[in-house]
Order: C-alpha cells, then structure tokens, then sequence
C-alpha cells in the first residue's frame, strides 16, 4: 500500500518509534535531541532536527519517504535544498542512498504494530486540520451580528492604520524605494516574499535612471536583464534561448553603467517553486516587476499613484485606474514559458491552461493597492486631513469578494453560510482578526471573546470550572 508522506511525517514528528533501539542502516545509534521544524515548503521535510550518530552531533535536514528510491525517483541529489540532510528515513530500504548520507529503516524500529502507527497518523494529520477551526466554534453564533461587524470593521481600520505607520518617511523617494520594495514583496506571495524584496533592495530604481530616456521596449528589457542576472536564476540555464537574450542585454548595460556588475547576485536555491503554480513562479513574477518598473519608471511607484490620487474622478474610477497601473500583460518568452525551458510548449489547451493569463492580474493588483499603495498615500498626506479622509474612503470603498480560503472559512464560522462579503475592507478586518486573536487564542483580548465569556458567566457562573 502507497502511503502518502504528509502521514509518514508523524512518525518521526510524534516519534512513533523506538528511541532505545533506534539506529542507522550501518549500525550506527542514533539519539534525538531535536525533530526539527515541519518544512512546508520545497527541500526536506523537516529542517533544524539535532541528533547525535553514532558519536557525532549533527544539526541540519530530515527526508521521509515510503522507500529510499523515492531519493532518486524525485532527483534530490540535483536538488541544492537537499544539501543539508543529516538523515533519510524511509518505510522500505529499496535502494542504497549517496555515499555519507545515513539512512534509518523506520519500520524495523516502531514502537507499535505498522497498523497501528499508521492509524495514529490519520489521527494526527486529522487533528492538524482540526486546528484550523475558531476555537469559539459553537459558541460565537450566539454573539449579535451587529458587535461582530463593529469588531471586524474596527480591527479593519486598525490593520490599515498599522500598515501605513510602516512607512516612516515623508520624502518623496524614501516613499518611492520603500512602495518599489513592498511591490516586490507582494510579488513573491508568502513563498517569495524575502527573495523578491531582496531582489529589489539589491536592484534600486536609482539604478536605471539612465533608461527613462528609452522607449518603453528597450527600457523593460535592460531592467530585466538585470533583475534575473541578480537574482540568480540565468544560472544552469545558460543554452536558453532567453538567457543568451537576457545575458547579452546585461552585458551592453554593464558597458555604460559598470556598477551593475558589482551587484552580488542571489542564489538559485533562495527561491522557491515547489509546490507553486506555475502562474506564481519567481520567474513569472520577476517577469512581472521589470513590466510594473519600466511603466512606472518615469515618475516612480508613488509618484504615479499619487498623480491618480489628486484626479478629480469619481472614487470608482480612481480604483480602476490603479488597479490598471499595477497590472502586467505577458510579453515575449513569457507568453509561452513559465520558467527558462530552451524549448517552447507545444500548443495544447492542456498547456495553455498551466500558461498565466497575465504577469500581474487583477487579484494581486488589488493586494497591491490595498496593501501597499494605499497605506503609502494615506502615510504620505500625513497632515493633510482631507486627503487623508480620501484615502481611506478608498480603502473602504474597495469593491473586492473573500479571495483566500482562509478568510473564508473565518467569515463562514463567524458570520454564518451564505454571508457575502463585497468589501475588501472587511475582509482585511477579518484577517486581522484571525491572525492576531484567533490564531494566538487572545480570545479575551477580542470582543467577540469577550462577549462570548460575559453571555456563559451570566448565565452559568461555574463555565471556568
């Protein structure tokens, strides 16, 4: 029987084995003193495990799998992300592992019968999903709609005010460097978020001041020559025909301004694809970011945010146009790759559907204004209360549904099926609330907590006992 490996991680994470017995392939004992930290995203398991093998203590990288073949099966030795592992465990030892690389026989070595074990693995995994629900589940339908909604909008506010503190300059081009960086950032989704503002601190605007002469075109390809050559990525993908493309353009730019050269370039292994859709890339959204530069270039990130600002236009039509502005359309390569590939995908509607629609569509366009552009402006009118008041009438008038399924199931939980949420507003408000309070339990810092625990104490005055 196949068993999927997001069970067989609660063996070694719950340590469904024998700890006195437990040993390498070779002989060799080991002794945990650390499991590590669940990976979730591309490379080993569980990264941070501390062990002592035999007579060293090692600290780095676990692997789980169903059989040691599976290390070949799915090229982990190619892998940079595997460079760290102190220990592959598997089910089955169907294949010898790379030379050095110890390898633990889990089922000669668990504490119960394999039914059984497996079993506690579903009851696990079960349980890990559990944890996703409010811990006032049942309870909170009993609060009125009206202090929910108060609540929700309040922390809405809340959130959006945080936000804007973060940007602590008033200077126009502290504004400009910190908005060009949060984009950046937004780029990346959760998985890219650090290399994608990294990229970007590497790569100032103030780098191609030099290019605001050029046609849009010419521009859009220096700028991204430079940010794949910087991100590292053009490395291992020297025979593709866009990388010659994006080498020979780095290197005229680097003939007129030298300086580009001296940037350290990322590494391959900083950026993250596993698991992504190929929509969400860091090649794609690298792709993106030289489009959104070479747009807004001229006049900046804020600059031309700003300049929509102070259009005497209705606030809908405001929304729009920045919603347009830090859009991207596919262009070139990117019209039929995701990533370097020397070879263009045949033509199928199969093909096609794994092809983004667009660089930067509405939904990340719409995270970017709510997130970043609006936080900016109302930070940068500081003083002005009028604009101010404007800026926020914007960020409550924001016309987007519930987009992750996060938000979501919180909206369903607190406010019941079928409750439609048209604000985007209201949907950050009900982020706040489950990041900050439901997530930590600060259930009696919350109103809804509270409301929750003064309606039970009236009623029944031994609820806490």
């Amino acid at each position: 029987m196949k068993i999927p490996e997001k069970y067989l991680r609660h063996i070694w994470k719950n340590q469904y084995f024998n700890r006195e017995t437990l040993a390498t392939t070779t002989g060799e004992k080991i002794q945990v003193l650390g499991t590590g930290k669940l990976n979730p995203n591309e490379g080993p398991d569980f990264i941070g495990a501390k062990l002592i093998i035999g007579t060293r203590q090692v600290e780095g990288d676990i692997e789980i799998h169903q059989r040691t073949s599976d290390w070949n099966r799915h090229r982990h030795s190619e892998n940079p992300h595997y460079n760290n592992l102190i220990l592959h465990a598997a089910l089955h030892c169907d294949s010898n592992m790379p030379e050095g690389t110890p390898l633990l026989n889990l089922r000669d070595h668990l504490s119960q019968p394999f039914p059984l074990v497996i079993s506690n693995c579903l009851r696990d995994e079960s349980l890990l999903l559990a944890g996703e629900m409010l811990a006032c589940n049942g309870l909170v339908e009993e609060v009125d709609d009206r202090l929910k909604m108060e609540w929700i909008s309040f922390l809405s506010d809340s959130r959006f005010e945080t936000k804007a503190e973060s940007f602590n300059h008033h200077a126009q081009e502290m504004l400009e460097a910190a908005v060009y960086q949060g984009v950046a950032r937004a780029l990346g989704y959760s998985e890219n978020a650090a290399p994608m503002e990294e990229l970007a601190k590497r790569v100032p605007l103030s780098l191609f001041a030099g290019c605001k002469a050029l046609s849009f075109e010419e521009r859009r390809n220096k700028i991204e020559s430079v940010l794949f050559w910087v991100s590292g990525l053009m490395a291992g993908n020297e025979e593709s025909p866009k990388v010659k493309e994006l080498q020979s353009q780095f290197e005229a730019l680097a003939k007129e301004s030298p300086e580009v050269k001296t940037i350290i370039p990322m590494k391959p292994e900083d950026w993250i694809f596993f698991r992504l859709r190929p929509s969400n890339f860091p090649t794609v959204r690298i792709a993106g970011l030289a489009e959104l530069t070479s747009k807004l270039l001229v006049r900046g990130f804020y600059g031309e945010a700003k300049a929509i600002f102070d259009m005497k236009l209705p606030t809908r039509r405001k929304l729009k146009l920045l919603e347009s502005l830090f859009s991207a359309e596919s262009f070139g390569h990117w019209l039929k790759h995701v990533r370097f590939q020397q070879k263009e995908k045949e033509s199928s509607k199969e093909n096609d559907n794994l092809l983004p629609k667009s660089l930067i569509g509405k939904t990340r366009s719409a995270e970017i204004i709510l997130n970043i552009i609006l936080p900016a402006l109302y930070k940068g009118y500081e003083g002005d209360e009028k604009a101010c008041q404007e800026v926020h009438e914007l960020y409550r008038a924001y016309p987007k549904t519930l987009s992750s399924e996060l938000a979501r199931n919180t909206a369903t939980a607190i406010l019941g099926e079928g409750y439609t949420i048209k604000s985007a507003a209201f949907e950050q408000g009900i982020l706040e609330l489950r990041k900050n309070y439901c997530k930590p339990f600060r259930c009696l810092e919350c109103n809804i907590g509270q409301a929750i625990f003064s309606e039970k104490e009236d009623s029944n005055p031994n609820v806490f006992e």
